[in-house]
């Protein structure tokens, strides 16, 4: 369902890793959250985060590879990882203890 479609990517509450959700194309004017992501934000188990300002466009553009790019240092920066994360197996903790 569209309300369902809305909230699916959302933490669930027993989830112990917080989740960062990087919008790419800022927040309109009229952008609230919804009950649920304020609630979860509140609770320390999402972040909003965009560095761009809003720009209309119609909901069949595509975003692309530069801006991809971009979200996932972002994401890199926030989270503290080196360039090589992917490289690396195993948990979190051996990520960000090398």
């Amino acid at each position: 369902s569209p309300a369902a479609s809305k909230t699916s990517w959302m933490p669930p509450a027993q989830l112990a890793t917080p989740v960062i959700r990087i919008i790419d194309n800022g927040f309109s004017d009229r952008y609230h959250p919804s009950e649920e992501m304020i609630d979860a934000c509140a609770n320390s188990r999402l972040l909003l985060v965009t560095p761009w300002h809003y720009q209309f466009r119609r909901k069949d553009d595509a975003i692309h590879v530069p801006l991809c790019k971009a979200m996932n240092c972002l994401a890199q920066a926030l989270c503290k990882t080196k360039d090589n994360w992917w490289k690396m197996s195993g948990t979190a903790s051996t990520i960000n203890s090398t």
